[in-house]
């Protein structure tokens, strides 16, 4: 997953982008703003799917994982 996005100079912009939604939306809970959260959750959905299959079944397969 990661050889495709490096690959790619618009995913790896993606993917930085990415990370920029996942600090907001921390932040926006952290305000206890769940709207602004939800928005920003939604935003960051959608870049991932540009990312390819892949990197969304990753993600998934990573909220699955036991700490």
């Amino acid at each position: 997953v990661l050889e495709i996005i490096k690959g790619d100079k618009a995913k790896t912009q993606t993917y930085c982008d990415i990370l920029k939604l996942s600090e907001q939306i921390e932040q926006a809970y952290e305000k206890n703003d769940d709207k602004m959260a939800d928005e920003l959750s939604h935003k960051m959905d959608k870049l991932e799917e540009t990312l390819g299959p892949e990197y969304v079944a990753l993600m998934d397969g990573l909220q699955d994982i036991d700490p």
